[in-house]
């Protein structure tokens, strides 16, 4: 297997070890990451093909994480998919009674509102 090198010398696999000092994963965490400033901020003194080929690489082992994740809590993920296809049904069934609640709340509200412009009436005269 030939190892690409990257302009300094280290291999440029997006590995954990073997990245490039310059290649810093944690960038793309920032909340104000741009990756056009990252790009012109790094081909100053990297070429674009290493660059390319780290984000590559780096973008090879999230999507192997990913799947490892998902492998490892596989069963979880599948109960969970088929749990949510109930999650409507319940919905539907709460969604009368909530109706029928929200209703007699509005009767309630009206009637102490009623009873209140009364009594203001009452208290005026």
């Amino acid at each position: 297997m030939i190892a690409m090198q990257a302009a300094n010398g280290a291999p440029a696999n997006g590995g954990e070890a073997n990245a490039p000092l310059w290649f810093q994963k944690e960038a793309f965490l920032k909340q104000d990451f741009a990756c056009d400033a990252y790009v012109n901020d790094l081909r100053r003194y990297v070429p674009l093909e290493t660059l390319n080929t780290e984000l590559n690489n780096y973008l090879s082992d999230i999507n192997h994480e990913l799947v490892d994740l998902l492998n490892k809590d596989y069963t979880d993920f599948v109960n969970l998919s088929a749990k949510l296809v109930d999650v409507d049904g319940a919905v539907m069934r709460m969604r009368a009674p909530l109706v029928e609640l929200q209703s007699k709340l509005k009767i309630v509200r009206e009637d102490t509102s009623s009873a209140l412009r009364a009594v203001e009436l009452g208290l005026h005269q």
